[in-house]
């Protein structure tokens, strides 16, 4: 066969791009630190290390899962903890009521302390970590309490709604006049029509209060009266008052709701659990029974693990009425006190140091389980970290290359393309100039 010169130069050609090829194959290896970049370059190795990066991913996402189950968990031991500190100063200052040897004096002391505490008891059994109710069970945007110790389980406006063929409501005979320290805000609607009524000052009798209303009143045909010692609201068509802000019971308003339904209702089976690993669940959340209990009218039994029932809501959800709703044992425990005091009933102050005694040790019980999860968790915490290690580290070994061993290569691989180089040079047909020299 003849070899002729346009042969040869094509052969060269294609053995100088072949040489060149694996030396940039090399340079990208060396550039990026990696084996391969197209899944055609090792298929089994590409499918092995998308599988260590799934797996690295879910890691990543139950350690954050952990951190915001360490987080409730931490909530809700501060939140106990306090709740701890409340029921041991409660004790104490039982303990100094029931020495006999107190005046009336320090009876009313005691109780105005007991009274704090049952507010702070009542603002702690409505803790949020990160704008959710942490003893609300499931319904983690209601709070567990009102403020009188009451399970509310519900966050719905309290709008008090007059139904068309009614023109007035009639409250309750008004007994407070004083809104400088606890100021209160409705607003009265009337078809499309609105009005807001502020009350923030000292009324000494019910004319100042009602004339006061009646000028805030522009936008509605409502009208303020005083029946028979009660607030009277008449307008041409039907009203709805809604609570903005403040208590509207101290204006002694009573209220009629259409379409009530069953009551709300908070379980022990209300809980919430994280994932934490492959099949691998904590229940991060008290239900708040579990703590405060339910009084049932007998102090034999907190019943911390029956079911709560909370306010009645109607069908548009926006009305809540107390109706039936069970009552915390612990609130109730200090009502009693605070009772017990006012009238120097020996009898019910020392009673209620068992009862302090025996919601505190239920507390140490639901400490004890908080405390049990925790260290579950730092447990998982360590295996978490042991295994992101161990899959980083074939991942690594995986996919990662060789830097001393990807330059030799490369080194060589130039060798090759640069003898590629010169031996195409001598392949060249030769020019006239090569005959001159």
């Amino acid at each position: 066969m003849r070899i002729t010169n346009n042969m040869l130069v094509n052969n060269m050609m294609r053995n100088l791009n072949r040489n060149l090829k694996k030396m940039d194959r090399i340079q990208q290896k060396l550039s990026s630190g990696k084996k391969f970049q197209l899944p055609s370059q090792d298929p089994i190795g590409v499918s092995r290390s998308l599988k260590l990066h799934t797996d690295i991913s879910k890691i990543d996402q139950y350690k954050r899962n952990l951190d915001d189950a360490n987080s409730w968990l931490d909530i809700t031991e501060s939140a106990l903890s306090e709740i701890g500190d409340v029921l041991q100063r409660a004790r104490e200052l039982t303990v100094q009521a029931s020495n006999g040897t107190n005046t009336e004096e320090d009876l009313e002391k005691i109780a105005s302390e007991i009274k704090q505490l049952k507010d702070h008891l009542i603002n702690v059994a409505n803790t949020t970590y990160a704008g959710r109710y942490v003893f609300s069970g499931f319904k983690t945007d209601v709070p567990l309490l009102d403020e009188n110790g009451n399970y509310k389980l519900t966050n719905y406006e309290n709008t008090y709604t007059i139904n068309p063929s009614i023109t007035t409501i009639t409250g309750n005979t008004v007994s407070k006049f004083d809104f400088s320290n606890d100021n209160l805000k409705i607003q009265i609607k009337e078809g499309t029509n609105t009005d807001v009524i502020t009350l923030d000052s000292d009324y000494t009798d019910m004319t100042g209060l009602i004339t006061e209303m009646n000028n805030q009143i522009s936008n509605t045909s409502v009208n303020v009266t005083n029946n028979a010692g009660s607030l009277e609201f008449t307008g041409t068509s039907a009203i709805e008052i809604v609570q903005v802000s403040g208590n509207i019971e101290d204006i002694g308003l009573d209220y009629t709701m259409d379409n009530i339904a069953a009551n709300r209702s908070i379980k022990q089976s209300e809980i919430m659990r994280y994932n934490v690993g492959i099949s691998d669940q904590v229940d991060v959340n008290t239900v708040g029974t579990r703590v405060f209990g339910i009084f049932d009218g007998d102090y034999s039994d907190g019943n911390f693990d029956e079911i709560a029932t909370g306010y009645r809501e109607n069908s548009d959800k926006k009305a809540a009425d107390k109706g039936d709703a069970d009552k915390s044992y612990l609130i109730q425990i200090f009502d009693d006190l605070i009772g017990a005091l006012e009238s120097n009933d020996s009898d019910v102050i020392e009673e209620t140091l068992g009862r302090i005694d025996k919601a505190n040790n239920n507390l140490l019980s639901v400490r004890a389980d908080i405390g049990a999860k925790v260290n579950r968790l730092e447990l998982t915490q360590k295996r978490l970290e042991s295994a992101e290690i161990n899959f980083t580290k074939l991942l690594a070994e995986n996919e990662d290359a060789d830097l001393s061993e990807v330059i030799m290569d490369l080194k060589m691989k130039e060798n090759v393309y640069r003898a590629s180089l010169a031996a195409g040079a001598r392949i060249i047909q030769p020019t006239l100039v090569d005959f001159l020299r």
